[in-house]
């Protein structure tokens, strides 16, 4: 299995970085304050939040250790990925705006975003045995 980890190392990265935020954002049910009386922000700070990070992170775990790897299963969890990264980049940044401190990492997680793309760009998009969409 470490072969497997080690002839993956960004996907065990992101999936780890996403597990990482799950847990942090599941921990922490008042982290996000702005908009206030907003149901974005009921969203933003609920339990559900954190748990689909954790799941999509846990995907990318899971893509590395099973032995066939499929490329439309790697596409959409990077797709899957891209959003939540993306998302939570440009929530943040808009959290920063609107209160008007530093105390959220948007420009981290702004990175992610940009690793996660990268990782798309390098993907292979084709899948090489195994049966179609498995």
């Amino acid at each position: 299995m470490w072969q497997k980890f080690k002839s993956n190392p960004i996907h065990v990265a992101i999936g780890l970085s996403l597990i990482g935020i799950g847990a942090f954002l599941i921990g922490h049910d008042e982290y996000f304050k702005w908009p206030p009386g907003s149901w974005i922000l009921f969203w933003a700070n609920d339990d559900v939040t954190g748990a689909i990070f954790i799941a999509v992170g846990g995907m990318f775990l899971w893509w590395v250790v099973r032995g066939k790897q499929s490329a439309v299963f790697n596409r959409n969890i990077i797709i899957a990925a891209t959003f939540l990264f993306g998302m939570l980049s440009v929530y943040q940044f808009f959290h920063w705006v609107g209160l008007g401190w530093d105390s959220l990492p948007w420009i981290s997680n702004g990175l992610n975003t940009a690793f996660v793309i990268y990782l798309a760009r390098k993907s292979d998009t084709e899948d090489h045995g195994g049966e179609k969409g498995e």
